[in-house]
This record gives structure tokens, sequence and C-alpha cells, in this order.
């Protein structure tokens, strides 16, 4: 009974002495880890810390002002060539709508989308207003209501087209470039040039075509 107490004390005492090392080695190892997270602290002061799911940790490293700069300004770039764009698609839908009503009222035959987005964009592409073709084609076919071989501007270059598409493809530009955006609303001077019988009422009555589209 003695030799029990005597080993059960035995060995109180070396669990306490146990403890107290084991105490004592952790206090030592502790002592050197605020320098080490001291410099993860100020390591990661450069890093977003953000969360892609419960269990995986990204860290993005922040952009430097010069490229934040850069990066807003071409995003700012990008917005202004997106708001050009879609302003003159708005402003071209405009025009096609606008055609294809003047060609509508005065019962054409080629008033449809296909043939007022041909007029409008290759005149628009051909420093042209749209509404000075028209014009000519008002006094020059009827609005291609007499046109021949589907010639709706009077264009006298000796061929035959096969359609309208065809023909106002390869006449719109030249048109535009030969004589609508060469004189522009200055029909008088459009008139002689175009070779238009009885150029001051042609003249005349193209000013009242343009200015009622």
């Amino acid at each position: 009974m003695n030799i029990n107490r005597s080993t059960t004390l035995r060995l109180s005492i070396l669990g306490r002495y146990f403890v107290i090392f084991a105490i004592l080695i952790s206090t030592v190892s502790f002592a050197f880890i605020p320098e080490k997270n001291t410099a993860n602290a100020e390591n990661l002061q450069s890093y977003n810390y953000n969360f892609t799911s419960p269990s995986t940790k990204t860290y993005i490293p922040k952009p430097e002002r010069e490229v934040y700069i850069e990066a807003q300004e071409n995003l700012n770039q990008f917005q202004e060539e997106q708001a050009k764009v879609e302003a003159r698609r708005k402003q071209l839908e405009e025009k096609v709508n606008r055609t294809l009503n003047y060609l509508r009222r005065v019962k054409s035959p080629v008033a449809n989308e296909e043939i007022a987005t041909i007029i409008v964009d290759l005149a628009d592409q051909n420093n042209a207003d749209y509404r000075v073709l028209l014009a000519i084609m008002t006094i020059e076919s009827g609005s291609c209501r007499q046109s021949f071989s589907y010639n709706c501007f009077g264009y006298l270059n000796g061929k035959k087209y096969p359609s309208f598409e065809v023909a106002f493809k390869d006449l719109v530009p030249k048109v535009s470039r030969q004589y609508a955006a060469k004189y522009g609303w200055d029909f008088a001077a459009l008139s002689r040039a175009y070779g238009q019988h009885n150029w001051e009422l042609h003249s005349k009555n193209m000013l009242k075509v343009a200015s009622s589209i």
C-alpha cells in the first residue's frame, strides 16, 4: 500500500515537471511568432482579400495608380466610341424611316426597307445628302415609276441592270460623288450640271421634294 502511494507520488511530480517544461517550450516558441505575423501582415497590406468559395482564398495585387488611370481612360474612350456608334445608328435609322415614308407616299415601286437602306447608307458613305438623291430620282423617273432598266436616276452610262437592288448599289455612289455631294442643295447648279431640260423648273421642284422629306 505504501509502495503504491510512493509510486503514485513520483508519477505526479514527474507529470508536473513535464507540464512546466511544455509550458516553457511553448512560451519560447511563441516569442518569435509576432515578428513573423507582423511580416505577413505587412506583406498582405498590398493585397485585396477575396473569397471565391468558403474553402478557397485568392490574393489579387492592387493595381498601381498609373495602371488604374490608364485603364479608366481606355474605358472612357471605349464608352465614348460606343456612344458615337449608337448615335450614328439611330441617325441612319431615322433617315431610312424618312426615306421609306416618302417612297410610300409617292407610291414608288421601290418603297421597301432594303432600297431605303441602300440609298441612305451609300449616300452617307459618299458624303451626300440622301434627300438630294431622292429629289433627283423624283425628277428623273418619278421615283422609279418610269425607270429604264431599273435606272431611277436617268444616269447615262449605257448599262442595263437586272434589278433595282443592283442598280442602286452601282448608281447611288456615282450620283452621290459627282452631283449630290458636289452641289448639295444648290439645285440650280445641280440641275444644270445634270443636264436637265428646263433646269429652272426642275431645280425648284427638287428643292420642294428635298424639303418635304
